[in-house]
């Protein structure tokens, strides 16, 4: 009969995130088609993405100094990659 070598079972390590998630709350704002917020400039309402999940125009609102960028196709976004 053969023997079989038990290897010592490992500890499974704490689940990570896919990604790391950002330093800060991302909020939503909703827009029309046109991206224009569908609020007054000054009174725009800003919301989780559990509340707004199902709105089909959203934008990000981020804080200083991070920046936004919407790329709506790979060639505008190739445009921006682009060394001057």
């Amino acid at each position: 009969m053969a023997k079989i070598k038990l290897a010592p079972l490992k500890k499974p390590e704490e689940l990570k995130p896919a990604r790391p998630l950002p330093p800060f709350k991302l909020e939503y704002v909703v827009i029309n088609e046109n991206k224009r917020p569908l609020h007054e400039f000054g009174g725009v309402e800003c919301f989780s993405l559990a509340e707004v999940a199902d709105e089909p125009n959203l934008a990000v609102k981020s804080p200083a100094p991070f920046s936004n960028f919407d790329f709506d196709d790979s060639s505008e976004a190739d445009i921006m990659l682009r060394k001057s």
